[in-house]
């Protein structure tokens, strides 16, 4: 067999195309257009470092285009292809686990949506998966994936505000109608409603009498560990609340002011393709860390989490 690095490249090229592309595809057909609300990774992602959140906001992102893929030398390529082939498993482990979950019966909402509005930001979540019992003893568990190259020893700061934010959202607005799924006709219901809408379930109006708890599964090549539960907490939602409110507001005024006329533009940091490289910007976007952080603290990897198993 003779070995062809001209037509190997292609072919590795092509596949990085595909992913970049499918991955675009994915997140407009199931999560909209992120850079108009902040989800539950953006407050995570808050937490430890505002700059980076407040960034992804205003589209300055590490992930490139497909369409510029062309233009990349063959390490860029492999660069760009490793770290996809690691976020784009997520989606596959996703869509396996699913079927393994429905197979054991159990009333399951795939990609469940709570969308509010908080002091003018608008704010949603997207759970991975929720899982429904009625009955006597109605209960709720958030199930969210996570695909890791190795498996932590415990879970990442980030990780756990997105868990705290999403098992508080559905317990504070359980009986609002912000819940909705996609690809069904249930939009913009009560939590108990969309259950009755998909099973015939009764849950209560009122969720304190419901056992509800988050927790995350991560998934290597071989080995799965689940960490949890997180219970709704108020303080972790006050918290929450203030990263997303940051968040909001500090993109907005990044938008207004990266574009205006005399105001140095970002810029691309060296050493890698123009799609792929960091972003900075000195005037536009505020410079937020240390003990300037809005937040005025870090979440603890740990803090205030009942256990794990």
């Amino acid at each position: 067999m003779q070995h062809d690095d001209t037509k190997a490249q292609g072919l590795l090229r092509l596949l990085t195309q595909g992913l970049l592309a499918h991955a675009e595809q994915k997140t407009a057909s199931e999560l909209g257009d992120r850079s108009q609300y902040i989800g539950m990774s953006d407050i995570g992602k808050g937490m430890e470092c505002m700059r980076a959140a407040v960034a992804s906001k205003l589209g300055m992102s590490a992930i490139p285009a497909a369409t510029a893929v062309d233009g990349f030398a063959p390490d860029d390529v492999a660069c760009v292809l490793g770290r996809q082939i690691i976020l784009q498993r997520g989606h596959w482990q996703e869509y396996g686990i699913e079927k393994a979950l429905a197979a054991t019966g159990v009333k399951l909402v795939p990609q469940l949506e709570i969308s509010i509005e908080h002091n003018g930001v608008l704010i949603k979540a997207h759970l991975d998966f929720t899982l429904v019992w009625g009955g006597q003893r109605p209960a709720v568990r958030i199930l969210e994936l996570k695909s890791n190259e190795r498996i932590p020893d415990s879970l990442y700061s980030s990780y756990e505000a997105q868990l705290y934010g999403q098992v508080g959202l559905l317990k504070s607005c359980w009986a609002e109608p912000c819940f909705s799924v996609p690809q069904t006709e249930v939009h913009s219901t009560t939590f108990p409603q969309a259950v009755e809408d998909l099973f015939g379930v009764m849950l209560p109006l009122a969720p304190d009498t419901v056992d509800i708890e988050a927790w995350v599964l991560s998934i290597s090549m071989s080995e799965v560990k689940p960490f949890g539960p997180y219970l709704p907490d108020q303080v972790m939602g006050h918290v929450g609340g203030m990263s997303a409110n940051c968040c909001g507001h500090l993109a907005n005024s990044g938008r207004r002011a990266i574009w205006q006329p005399g105001v140095e533009r970002p810029r691309l940091l060296p050493g890698l393709p123009p799609s792929v490289r960091l972003v900075r910007c000195q005037r536009g976007l505020p410079k937020v860390s240390g003990r300037e952080h809005p937040l005025g603290f870090r979440l603890r990897s740990g803090a205030r989490r009942t256990r794990h198993a």
